[in-house]
């Protein structure tokens, strides 16, 4: 009874201690962040239990960290990797995006997530790219639940869609579901591409609509 007693104490003591660690690991990463300390927040492993308050936004701070250092192409393979990985982390743990003062804005994560999987797609071949087109779709798409006319979640989930039906395209070029998938690709792109093209994803929607409409002018029996 005494050693049972003893080890539930312990237990306790350590759920404390590591309770408190992760309090005071936010606030250092939060001043830091501030101060645009990118590569110390990239630098500090994060222990949090995921009950833990605040190991959400320890992981959200993170993944936005190295999304940052990755987009200076500051060792971008591995700071994109490191995105990924803490970006999902911290949405899977999110359970309240907005609470009295705190907003830790939903889109904006979404579209670094997004953001970061396609340029990890861009930099992999083969199997490795499948499996971040992959990701980009289930991404995107979980995003554009969310923010149904959302640009960036628009663009993210027709580019990646386009991307994986590449592949049908090389192979049925006269296949009409694939004239259908393009089709429909094409026209969700064209009826956000008015308030595209006054935003900062405009030139992305003018390249991707020009790839989309090539692809359907040399498929067969595709109007």
């Amino acid at each position: 009874m005494k050693n049972t007693l003893k080890y539930t104490v312990v237990f306790l003591v350590v759920i404390f201690l590591l309770a408190c660690g992760s309090t005071s690991l936010l606030k250092t990463f939060k001043n830091k962040h501030e101060n645009k300390q990118y590569e110390s927040i990239a630098k500090t492993e994060i222990k949090c239990n995921k009950s833990d308050k605040g190991c959400n936004q320890l992981h959200l701070i993170k993944g936005d960290a190295c999304y940052r250092l990755g987009k200076e192409n500051n060792k971008p393979l591995e700071r994109f990797d490191c995105a990924i990985e803490h970006l999902d982390t911290g949405i899977s743990l999110t359970k309240q995006w907005k609470s009295g003062q705190l907003d830790l804005n939903q889109d904006q994560v979404y579209e670094n997530l997004s953001e970061s999987l396609r340029l990890r797609q861009n930099m992999s071949k083969g199997a490795e790219a499948d499996k971040f087109t992959r990701r980009l779709i289930q991404t995107s798409a979980a995003f554009l639940k969310l923010s149904p006319d959302n640009l960036a979640a628009i663009y993210f989930n027709n580019s990646a869609n386009f991307t994986a039906l590449r592949g049908r395209i090389l192979t049925s070029p006269d296949d009409p579901r694939v004239c259908q998938a393009v089709d429909h690709i094409l026209s969700r792109l064209l009826t956000a591409s008015t308030r595209a093209a006054n935003s900062r994803y405009a030139s992305q929607y003018s390249v991707l609509i020009g790839d989309v409409k090539g692809i359907k002018a040399v498929l067969v029996n595709c109007p």
